[in-house]
């Protein structure tokens, strides 16, 4: 095939193939652009849309994947970062003047202001500066420095003005001092006058109280007691003391012939160990103090006359009249020792020699045994005594509590607790103070002692003060009714309390039991007052005593000898 045939034949075929022009329209290019813009606002408004949903949750994972130094770089990389070194093409008003002499050398002076090596100003320790010992000179003065490195006598106030302030004060413009050189006040003595604070408060009803021991004692009218060695010897005595208008022991030592036969007809009962019920000893007397000593019963009338029994009150013997003008005398016992208290005097008679009463060795004038009771029938193996020198004078009140006296004596500073073992011994002193002293000091006071006088109780105007430390310090109880007795519950030194307590115009009382380291309460309750009494008679001197070998304590009073227990738990 020719050439000019091929090339005509392909001419044809592309004119088949391809479309013929088309006519130009009236549509131009800014009808194009129109749509366009149309199109990218569409599709702006789907990505505005898009931005307002929260990330998803893989996404913030990647965020969080991103690492420290991915963060950094992108801040380095960004075109207006909030890097400081930008700060300085700001208008600040303000020229800094960088100091070329100063070159610390840490960093270029170009790039900020050159604040120095940090090590500058900072002197080595062994190299010497003013705060080490060795100061060095550096040519600078401190003014508020002296040469001794002290305060400037001009300091502007900061380091004191190094005068005496004591220079400007004028002594006589300042009141008086409370007390005098020797530390004596104008008003210590009101200092023991003011109210304490009481420590308990009233006493309740215990919630397990005591029973009293069916078939114990007797229903005889008692008020003296003492227990010992399984024994319990119990008197009374007879006419109330405030009835009775018999005199002194008569001049010369005569005796009255009650006296010598038992005085007013009282009653001793005796207890005999192992047993509760008391029986009527043979001695009838009025019996206001008894004490047991080694086997023998010592008991004081109501005039002051002295009975020796050996044989628990089968028989007796007088001893003389160891009161003077119509003295109370009140007896206490210590193993081998016999005390007398003869109203404010206390005696310590020794065994051995022929009794010789106490005012017949100090004066001739004394009173003197008469013929009959020197002729009195002495019982067998009963011992004498001789009354020896007198041991203390002004003793108010005594105790005995393994083998140790303790003794309330009053002095001219005040009330104080001795504890004596006998008339060869020193005594140490507690002074008492506050409400210890007011109870002391006064005349329905009462005293009980346990453990050697490490426990000591004191009652009297309307307290009642416990010390467990000898007499140091004390529990004040106020509240209570009078205090008619007392007595502690044992021998050791934190056995509780037991007080004898009544009330003006009733009569009855109440039995409070005070623990060492708990409240008071009330345990008991003896007698009642009568319906429809209007004046009913006073419940008259009691006592009451602790008995270990059958763990109950024994009352005497004006409904006889009692004897009272703990209830036990069921």
């Amino acid at each position: 095939m020719s050439a000019s045939r091929a090339c005509s034949e392909r001419t044809a075929e592309r004119r088949e193939t391809c479309p013929a022009p088309q006519p130009k329209t009236a549509v131009d290019d800014d009808e194009i652009e129109r749509e366009e813009h149309d199109e990218r606002e569409e599709h702006d408004e789907h990505d505005d849309r898009l931005l307002d949903l929260p990330p998803l949750a893989h996404q913030e994972e990647e965020e969080d994947e991103e690492s420290f130094e991915d963060l950094l770089q992108t801040l380095d990389d960004a075109e207006d970062g909030l890097d400081d070194v930008t700060a300085n093409d700001l208008e600040t008003g303000i020229e800094i003047v960088a100091d070329e002499r100063e070159d610390g050398g840490d960093e270029p002076a170009e790039e900020g202001v050159d604040v120095g090596a940090l090590h500058e100003g900072i002197e080595d320790a062994e190299t010497g500066s003013w705060l080490s010992d060795e100061a060095t000179d550096d040519g600078a003065d401190h003014d508020d420095l002296d040469d001794g490195g002290g305060a400037h006598g001009d300091d502007g106030g900061a380091e004191g003005t190094g005068e005496d302030p004591s220079d400007d004060v004028d002594e006589h413009a300042l009141p008086a001092l409370d007390a005098d050189l020797e530390g004596t006040y104008e008003g210590e003595d009101l200092l023991a006058e003011l109210p304490d604070v009481a420590d308990d408060q009233p006493p309740v009803w215990d919630a397990l109280p005591w029973i009293t021991v069916e078939g114990a004692g007797a229903a005889v009218p008692c008020s003296t007691l003492a227990v010992a060695g399984g024994y319990v010897v119990a008197g009374g005595a007879g006419a109330e003391a405030g009835l009775a208008s018999e005199a002194a022991p008569r001049a010369g030592g005569r005796t009255r012939r009650a006296d010598r036969t038992g005085g007013d007809r009282g009653t001793v009962l005796v207890i005999d160990p192992g047993a509760l019920t008391a029986r009527r000893a043979g001695v009838d007397t009025s019996a206001s103090s008894i004490a047991l000593s080694d086997g023998a019963l010592l008991i004081a009338t109501r005039r002051g006359n002295l009975l020796l029994s050996d044989d628990k009150g089968k028989t007796a013997s007088p001893l003389g009249a160891w009161g003077s003008g119509g003295a109370p005398v009140t007896l206490a016992a210590t193993p081998g020792r016999l005390w007398v208290l003869s109203g404010k005097t206390l005696w310590s008679p020794a065994a051995g020699a022929v009794v010789v009463p106490p005012a017949a060795a100090g004066s001739g004038a004394a009173p003197k045994p008469s013929r009959r009771d020197a002729a009195a029938p002495v019982a067998t193996g009963a011992v004498s005594l001789s009354p020896g020198p007198a041991l203390r004078d002004g003793v108010l009140r005594m105790s005995a509590s393994d083998g140790v006296i303790v003794a309330l004596t009053s002095t001219p500073a005040g009330p104080q607790l001795e504890r004596l073992r006998g008339d060869d011994e020193g005594s140490p002193a507690s002074p008492l103070s506050g409400a210890a002293r007011r109870a002391a000091e006064a005349e329905d006071g009462r005293l009980a002692a346990t453990a050697g006088g490490r426990s000591v109780a004191l009652s009297g105007a309307g307290l009642l003060c416990v010390s467990r430390d000898g007499g140091e310090t004390f529990r004040v109880i106020e509240g209570l009714p009078a205090v008619v007795a007392l007595a502690f519950a044992g021998d050791h030194k934190g056995a509780p309390l037991l007080a004898l307590v009544a009330r003006e115009g009733e009569r009855r009382a109440q039995l409070v039991h005070v623990p060492a380291n708990a409240a008071p309460t009330l345990v008991a309750e003896i007698g009642s007052t009568a319906l429809g009494a209007e004046d009913p008679a006073p419940i008259g001197a009691a006592a009451i005593a602790w008995d270990s070998s059958r763990e109950v304590v024994w009352v005497a009073c004006w409904a006889g000898l009692i004897a009272l227990t703990r209830q036990r738990k069921h």
